[in-house]
């Protein structure tokens, strides 16, 4: 743990400014607020899912969320600096924008999935499971091939899968347990967790299809492998060879918009946490902590949802 907070020290000693920091709170919380009182992503993003309009205007949402932050983040560098910079990041910038509006746009893959699973006596396992694969896929294939051409090489440690030390990580995932336990038992989380419940459609937990639930969590679980490839490896340790230490900000509010949907708490908490492991991972060079921690809080949310729906029942 003392590794960890000497990375957060030396953040936000030499790092950012706490004009910068305060800038990202308040712009994450104005688009929390469009999106938990005004309805934003329902609006404005989800009615085109599956069009090319929609790949187009979560295309710009992203844009106008990332852009700015990273733009202001690098204080008072020369225009002609910072202009150097994003252009020299210009393929890295386009590309991650690109990739993660396909993936959240679901650009055809809904309809093609569904296509081919029609008929299916478990349709919606299979459309599921299979929909979290291909999204990670969507995600990492791309992204893996930018950066191995931009870095001129296909090695693994160079894209954040290098060893790090696992204590720290293991202690942090272990401090958030109370807190993970108290969320269990919370109405609004119930209603979102165990994630299973509502995606494959189950009437509840008394009764559960154990091989089938294992299988999606499985899948559930790269999906957010290639999650944290994107937001902490492509983000961090990619453009950070280019733009510093003022890629984490932009990273941590982009980060907030992905839970949209979810219970408040967890878009809020989602900032700090995004921020925590971003840092880390500059730091570090290494995304195996974040993975780490990633999967650990998933996976103990679907065993507190799970275990929260029991202790109703009963």
């Amino acid at each position: 743990m003392k590794e960890i907070f000497g990375y957060l020290k030396h953040y936000f000693n030499n790092s950012t400014s706490w004009f910068h920091f305060s800038l990202a709170i308040l712009y994450a919380a104005f688009w929390t607020y469009l999106e938990y009182s005004h309805d934003f992503t329902v609006k404005y993003l989800d009615p085109y899912d599956n069009t090319f309009q929609g790949l187009v205007r979560y295309f710009l949402f992203y844009s106008v969320v990332y852009l700015p932050l990273l733009w202001f983040g690098m204080g008072k560098q020369p225009t002609p600096q910072k202009l150097y910079k994003f252009k020299k990041g210009m393929l890295l910038l386009v590309s991650m924008l690109l990739v993660f509006s396909f993936r959240s746009s679901n650009y055809w893959l809904k309809i093609k999935i569904a296509e081919i699973l029609s008929g299916s006596s478990d349709f919606d396992f299979y459309y599921r499971s299979l929909g979290q694969l291909i999204q990670a896929s969507v995600l990492f294939l791309p992204i893996y091939i930018v950066w191995s051409w931009y870095n001129k090489s296909l090695y693994w440690n160079v894209q954040g899968f290098k060893y790090s030390n696992i204590l720290p990580y293991l202690l942090l995932l272990l401090g958030m347990l109370p807190l993970l336990a108290w969320a269990s038992f919370q109405q609004d989380f119930l209603q979102t967790y165990p994630i299973y419940i509502r995606y494959l459609k189950l009437e509840g937990v008394a009764e559960l299809p154990y091989v089938k639930v294992l299988l999606f969590e499985l899948a559930y679980g790269i999906d957010f492998v290639a999650t944290e490839y994107f937001f902490r490896g492509f983000l961090i340790i990619a453009l950070g060879s280019i733009f510093g230490r003022a890629i984490v900000l932009p990273m941590a509010v982009f980060y907030v918009t992905i839970h949209f949907g979810k219970p408040l708490g967890e878009t809020i908490s989602s900032f700090f946490g995004g921020l925590i492991l971003g840092v880390i991972a500059y730091e570090t060079k290494s995304i195996y902590g974040g993975i780490m921690i990633h999967l650990g809080i998933a996976w103990l949310m679907e065993i507190g949802g799970t275990l929260g729906r029991v202790m109703h029942m009963n």
